[in-house]
């Protein structure tokens, strides 16, 4: 299934949501196929770990809200704790900060033993950033490129071409936004066609109103819906989280699209 462990949940970076709730909502959210990783900046981990119980064994996206280079002695910390998993590194290029410099020193202080995904901004540089990124992915870093959604037609045929993989940020519960990354990502690395719909070109990014999907989103659904096995496995090979600062209306206006697949009904078996 492309959704499978796609979404991931922001609550505690996106907003001040208190860490216990944040918690409860993750766990009735890790129920579902789409569940990805819990989104947790460094600054909160304490919080966040007071609140754990004996059962939770959570997947944890750890947030660099403090130096990068403390990030090492923070992941050790992280990895101590036997309830959750670190599982990725997700690190932020300083906003009015060269880009291209940016993510070399980001590079050069990101721990090597866990994926690191350097958050690179739409401003220049940014291609110079991704080259960086990408040649010392070809020297064996477990290095990703993240960015806003709302940059996704940017983003992620440069990604393509780098052969990088990324995770993208959304700052509202759209799922217009994941369906057009998505299909951005299943075109073939090079493709630069302007977007004509019934082409299967750059999607538009509409948001989902609450009370329904609009004529320009069901474009969207039935492009995705159009993806084969080996087009979604290609697509999952190189996006790797989507996430979202509300996991619950998220899920609610996706299952409105009646897109996820579940086992239930056995269409978990097709993309």
């Amino acid at each position: 299934m492309v959704f499978d462990r796609l979404v991931d949940d922001a609550a505690l970076v996106a907003s001040g949501v208190p860490a216990g709730e944040a918690l409860r909502a993750y766990r009735a959210f890790a129920e579902r196929p789409l569940a990805g990783r819990l989104r947790c900046p460094v600054s909160r981990f304490g919080e966040l770990r007071r609140h754990l119980v004996p059962e939770d064994l959570i997947d944890l996206a750890v947030v660099a809200d403090a130096r990068t280079d403390a990030l090492p002695g923070v992941l050790d910390g992280v990895r101590g704790e036997p309830r959750v998993r670190p599982v990725s590194v997700h690190v932020a290029l300083p906003p009015d900060a060269d880009q291209a410099r940016a993510a070399a020193v980001a590079v050069a202080r990101t721990p090597g033993d866990a994926p690191v995904f350097v958050g690179v901004r739409h401003r220049p540089g940014r291609r110079a950033a991704l080259d960086r990124i990408a040649a010392a992915r070809a020297r064996g870093a477990p290095l990703g490129v993240e960015f806003p959604a709302e940059d996704a037609a940017e983003f992620v045929p440069a990604c393509r071409d780098r052969d990088l993989p990324f995770t993208c940020t959304a700052s509202r519960a759209s799922p217009a936004l994941l369906l057009r990354v998505l299909l951005l990502a299943a075109r073939a690395p090079g493709d630069r066609a302007p977007f004509r719909p019934e082409a299967g070109g750059e999607p538009p990014a509409e948001p989902v109103p609450p009370n329904g999907p609009p004529d320009a989103c069901g474009l969207l659904v039935d492009g995705v819906r159009g993806l084969d096995r080996d087009a979604a496995g290609a697509v999952r090979r190189v996006f790797v989280g989507f996430a979202v600062p509300d996991v619950a209306a998220f899920s609610a206006r996706l299952d409105d699209l009646d897109l996820v697949r579940t086992c239930d009904n056995g269409e978990h078996l097709s993309p």
